[in-house]
C-alpha cells in the first residue's frame, strides 16, 4: 500500500506529494530568471530528466510557461528555453490613501507588459467601487485579457480571510466591508485581499535569497511595518502584526486617525511633511528640489522623526537589512546617509553594526503583482 499523507480532506499519495514539492521547487527557480531551460533546472535542482519533462509539460498545459523567443548558444547545442508566460494574467489593486492603481501583468511580470491605470482614492465606499470596476474593465477591454485572479492591497487592519478592512484610520470608509468579494462580484474573477506591507515585503524580496530576514519601513501615506524572518512573514495572531505607526511616541502630540495623539504616524509619514508646508504631495516635493528654507527644514524634522522609528525596531528586532520607503528618500539631499547618521544615535551600537539600511529597490504595486502571481501559482499547482 502506497503511503499518503492528508492534505485538507485530501489524500495525496506519496509520489504525488513529491510531484508538489518538485513543482514548488521548479517554480521558485523559475520565478528568479526571465528564461530557464530543462536541462539547466534539472542539474541544478537535482531532478531527473524524464521528471522535469513531465513537470514541464504540465506547467505548459496551465499556461504557466511558454517557450521563449530566445535560445542559449553559449555551449554545443543550443537549448531551448522557456518562460513564464507573457499574457496578462493577474491583476492588482493598490489602494493607498490619495490614490488607486490598477495594473494588468504577465507571470513572468515584465514591466514592458504591465499596464495600469490610477485615480483618486474618493469615498463613499459604493462610488468608489463602481469607479474601480468601471477603471478595472477599460484595461480589460482594451488589452482583451482573461484575468485569472485579483489582488488587492489596502492599508490598515485586516483580515485576509474574509477580506475585510477591520481598521483604517486613513480611508475610514472601507471600514468593514468585504472588499475582495465585493470586487469579485462587481468584476466576476476571483478575488483576495493583502495589507500594502506585505506587498512592500515581497518586493523586497526579489533581490534576497529564501532564508533572508529582514525588515521594511513605510513612511509613505502612514507609517508601517513589514517583518521577515528567514523567509517567513510575521503575520501575528490576528494578522495584524507591524502597525508601528500607531506606537504613541507624543501623548500631548497631533490626533492620529486612530484616535490616539502622538502616534509616529502623526510625525514620520510623507503625509506629514506635505500637511506641514501645506500643500499637494507634489508640489511639496518640488519645493524640496528647489532646496527652499522652509521645505528642508520640515523634512529635517520627518526624516529625524523617521530615524527615531528606525531606531526603536532595530533595537527590538536585530534584523540584517530595514529597508526605508519614502518618498523623501528621492528628493531630500542625502537622503540615506542622514538617515543612517541619525538611526545610529539612537541605537545601541551592536544591533545598529549588524543591520543594512537601504531604501526599497520597488514599491507596493510590484510587490502586490509578485504576491498575486505566488497565488496564482500556488493555486494553479
Amino acid at each position: 500500500m502506497k503511503a499518503s499523507m492528508k492534505n485538507g480532506n485530501k489524500k495525496i499519495s506519496s509520489v504525488g506529494a513529491t510531484r508538489q514539492l518538485n513543482l514548488k521547487r521548479v517554480v521558485s527557480q523559475m520565478r528568479r530568471l526571465k528564461d530557464f531551460s530543462r536541462i539547466d533546472l534539472a542539474k541544478k535542482l537535482k531532478i531527473s530528466s524524464p521528471t522535469m519533462t513531465k513537470l514541464f509539460a504540465q506547467l505548459e498545459q496551465q499556461d504557466l510557461i511558454s517557450l521563449s523567443p530566445k535560445t542559449d548558444k553559449s555551449f554545443g547545442r543550443p537549448k531551448i528555453l522557456y518562460q513564464l508566460s507573457p499574457t496578462l494574467q493577474i491583476a492588482t489593486i493598490v489602494v493607498d490613501v490619495e490614490t488607486t492603481q490598477v495594473a494588468f501583468s504577465s507571470l513572468g511580470c515584465e514591466r514592458d507588459t504591465e499596464v495600469s491605470i490610477s485615480f483618486p482614492t474618493q469615498g463613499p465606499a459604493n462610488d468608489f467601487f463602481t469607479t474601480l470596476t468601471s477603471k478595472f474593465r477599460r484595461l480589460q477591454d482594451t488589452y482583451e485579457c482573461s484575468i485569472q485572479l485579483v489582488g488587492i492591497c489596502i492599508p490598515g487592519l485586516v483580515d485576509t480571510d474574509s477580506g475585510t478592512s477591520m481598521l483604517n484610520p486613513n480611508i475610514p470608509w472601507l471600514e468593514s466591508i468585504q472588499i475582495a468579494e465585493e470586487m469579485s462580484k462587481r468584476v466576476k474573477v476571483p478575488t483576495f485581499i493583502m495589507h500594502e506591507e506585505k506587498a512592500l515585503c515581497r518586493a523586497q524580496f526579489q533581490s534576497l535569497d529564501d532564508s533572508s530576514s529582514y525588515i521594511t519601513l513605510d513612511f509613505s501615506s502612514g507609517v508601517g511595518m513589514g517583518v521577515v524572518e528567514n523567509g517567513n512573514y510575521l503575520k501575528g495572531r490576528s494578522g495584524f502584526a507591524g502597525e508601528i505607526g500607531h506606537v504613541v511616541l507624543r501623548p500631548d502630540g497631533k490626533r492620529c486617525g486612530c484616535g490616539n495623539r502622538g502616534c509616529l504616524e502623526t510625525i514620520a509619514s510623507d503625509r506629514v511633511f506635505k500637511q506641514d508646508l501645506n500643500l499637494t504631495m507634489t508640489e511639496a516635493l518640488l519645493e524640496l528640489r528647489k532646496g527652499t528654507k522652509r521645505s528642508l527644514s520640515v523634512a529635517e524634522h520627518v526624516m529625524k522623526a523617521q530615524a527615531s522609528g528606525m531606531a526603536m525596531v532595530i533595537t527590538m528586532f536585530n534584523p540584517e537589512v530595514l529597508f526605508i520607503h519614502s518618498r523623501l528618500a528621492n528628493v531630500y539631499p542625502n537622503y540615506l546617509k542622514r538617515i543612517q547618521e541619525e538611526t545610529q544615535k539612537q541605537t545601541l551600537s551592536l544591533s545598529y553594526n549588524d543591520c543594512s539600511i537601504q531604501v526599497a529597490k520597488e514599491g507596493k504595486v510590484g510587490g502586490a503583482i509578485y504576491l498575486t502571481i505566488d497565488q496564482l501559482i500556488e493555486q494553479s499547482i
